[in-house]
């Protein structure tokens, strides 16, 4: 069961696309949430280095920093959740 507390407690992993899970939808699937996101803005990342690295280095580097932020937020909420570890790039 999901009480209230929990729902407030865990409202940004809530999901509301009809496709996901039940688990995902109500949190309850929140580490293999984070491993989907971490995937994702790994994937962003790497799109926008090569993509945009030889002509706009400078939004390169922006883009690379936000993502570098949105994974280091990500491993610490895997750390707090008891997921299993994942290793994130240094750089």
């Amino acid at each position: 069961s999901v009480t209230l507390a929990y729902v407030l407690h865990n409202h940004g992993w809530l999901s509301h696309d009809p496709d996901d899970s039940l688990e995902a939808r109500w949190a309850l699937a929140k580490c293999d949430m984070i491993r989907s996101r971490t995937h994702s803005s790994l994937s962003a990342m790497a799109f926008a280095e090569q993509r945009y690295r030889s002509t706009d280095a400078e939004y390169a580097n922006r883009s690379r920093d936000k993502r570098m932020s949105q994974l280091q937020w990500l491993q610490d909420q895997g750390k707090s959740a008891g997921c299993e570890e994942f290793y994130l790039p240094t750089t």
